[in-house]
């Protein structure tokens, strides 16, 4: 078997986060929106978001609004433009930031850290 594309392992961890996720009774939707926005290089935009998941614009914004109120997905807002952008962050686990003895997220390793480059 020849080595998978970066596309096709796009879609494959962004498909798997939403299985697991289903699995254990979350919005598989949900999932992948944060998968995708997990791997993002950079903040989406609620439009990219629906292109690249082939989603409509309510479920999109549905989605990223109940991320953010689980501190999940953060709302980035740019000068000179009305778009919203939204990224997750990229950390090694939402709760890593609850670790630190202050709940600051002192200790959060970004995941960068473990990278194998």
């Amino acid at each position: 078997m020849g080595a998978m594309s970066v596309k096709e392992a796009k879609d494959k961890f962004i498909e798997s986060w939403g299985k697991m996720a289903s699995d254990w009774g979350i919005n598989r939707t949900m999932a992948q929106v944060h998968a995708l926005l997990l791997i993002a290089p950079e903040p989406l935009t609620a439009d990219r978001v629906m292109e690249e998941l082939d989603i409509s614009r309510g479920n999109a914004n549905m989605n990223l609004r109940a991320l953010m109120d689980w501190g999940l997905v953060h709302k980035q807002l740019r000068n000179g433009e009305r778009k919203e952008y939204f990224f997750a962050e990229k950390t090694c686990g939402p709760w890593s930031g609850k670790l630190s003895s202050t709940g600051n997220g002192a200790n959060s390793i970004p995941c960068s850290r473990y990278s194998t480059k």
